[in-house]
């Protein structure tokens, strides 16, 4: 259900942001979704 969400919202600001040159916005947008999806998986998961 986060993903589905997450998902969503992600490829509507994409959408919305492709027309400019902003690879560098993305690049940075997903390593931050990359690190806080992790934190996530760790708190829940500790093994």
């Amino acid at each position: 259900m986060l993903i589905k969400r997450l998902n969503q919202t992600l490829r509507g600001w994409g959408n919305y942001h492709r027309y400019v040159v902003s690879s560098g916005v993305f690049r940075s947008v997903d390593n931050y979704v990359y690190h806080q999806l992790w934190r996530l998986v760790r708190r829940r998961h500790r093994n």
